[in-house]
């Protein structure tokens, strides 16, 4: 009788150690699950006896159920402890457990490429994790971005300092045209630039004396250019536009001109030319100015005849003061014939008409 009680107390106990042990697998497995893979990394620490030592009321750490060389526990009555035999750890988490100090870890695989690969982090639950090959792409040098120029600025040319040739003047001297060349551009014509100038439909090139300046002004004798009457000249310089300048539409200029000293012709004497001794008449300029082109007819009658012996027309160029002489080849210049000869001016106006009639003999 004293006998039982003892026993069935420790039976008692016994089955209640077992329920908490169940209580507390039931509420801590999920969690040691989690941990099994960090547990089976560390270095499996074994007991000198190969068990543990489980204190009334607490439990040891069983290992999931269903894994292979789970501990077995073994209940004694009597002592009221529980002996929890480890088992060994997998070897697939021996491979992947932290090395022990002092020992040489294998050293990690390379990628085709010659790279160390990357290991991937174990998933929960303790499965040692797969190893990734990281495979580097073709190597290329590294692409550099232009590098933006500065923006130029555009830089306006400068323009051409240029003349600006005008007709300022016309005038006339000793029936002579005069005509007064200038600038009015900011650029200048060196001495001995030639210019061209039309003068009544006539050209003729000048030569400038000296430097043609801003505002400056250069005056040409036309010699050839005789004002023989009242008449309109007009006058352009540069009519082929040989020379740059700012402005090529007030090149021209027209004004009325009329000579400014009279002319005068006049018959100056008689006389015998060539081998067969033909009349000949002189005839002379009495102007200070030239006469380069004119006409004039000569009508020659023995003296006391009215119906004339000779009508010819002469074109005549005479200088300044200068005496000519013309032929009549259809009049004998005997000597003591006289005559009476006529002269008229055809294309310009005489001063003096008086003296365009001689009369006397050979």
């Amino acid at each position: 009788m004293n006998l039982r009680w003892p026993l069935v107390s420790s039976v008692a106990a016994l089955f209640a150690g077992i329920l908490v042990a169940a209580l507390v697998i039931a509420f801590c497995g999920g969690g040691d699950e989690g941990n099994e893979g960090s547990t089976a990394r560390g270095t499996p620490r074994a007991t000198p006896s190969g068990t543990s030592t489980v204190l009334p009321g607490r439990a040891t750490r069983t290992p999931r159920s269903g894994t292979p060389g789970a501990a077995e526990a073994t209940a004694t009555g009597e002592s009221g402890t529980n002996t929890t035999e480890e088992s060994p750890v997998p070897p697939s988490e021996e491979s992947s457990a932290t090395p022990v100090p002092g020992e040489t870890s294998p050293p990690p695989p390379l990628s085709p490429t010659g790279e160390a690969a990357t290991p991937v982090p174990s998933p929960p639950g303790g499965t040692p994790g797969a190893t990734a090959t990281l495979v580097s792409p073709t190597a290329k040098p590294p692409t550099r971005s232009p590098t933006p120029s500065p923006a130029r600025t555009a830089t306006p040319t400068p323009l051409p300092i240029l003349p600006d040739l005008v007709i300022r003047d016309l005038d006339v001297s000793n029936n002579r045209l005069i005509v007064v060349i200038g600038n009015d551009g900011e650029g200048e014509l060196p001495a001995g630039q030639e210019i061209g100038i039309s003068v009544r439909g006539v050209s003729v090139t000048v030569e400038l004396p000296e430097d043609l300046t801003e505002g400056g002004s250069s005056s040409f004798l036309i010699e050839d250019q005789v004002l023989y009457y009242a008449v309109v000249v007009l006058a352009v310089v540069d009519p082929d536009d040989l020379i740059r300048e700012e402005d090529d539409n007030n090149n021209a200029l027209g004004k009325d001109l009329v000579p400014d000293a009279p002319f005068d012709l006049a018959i100056a004497g008689l006389g015998a030319a060539g081998g067969n001794q033909h009349l000949a008449v002189d005839i002379r300029n009495n102007s200070q100015s030239p006469i380069p082109d004119v006409t004039v007819k000569i009508t020659v009658f023995r003296l006391g005849y009215s119906t004339p012996a000779s009508i010819k027309k002469y074109d005549l160029s005479m200088d300044a003061l200068e005496t000519v002489r013309v032929e009549v080849f259809d009049v004998a210049g005997v000597s003591g014939f006289s005559f009476r000869v006529e002269m008229e001016v055809l294309t310009l106006a005489d001063a003096n008409p008086s003296n365009n009639v001689f009369e006397g003999g050979v």
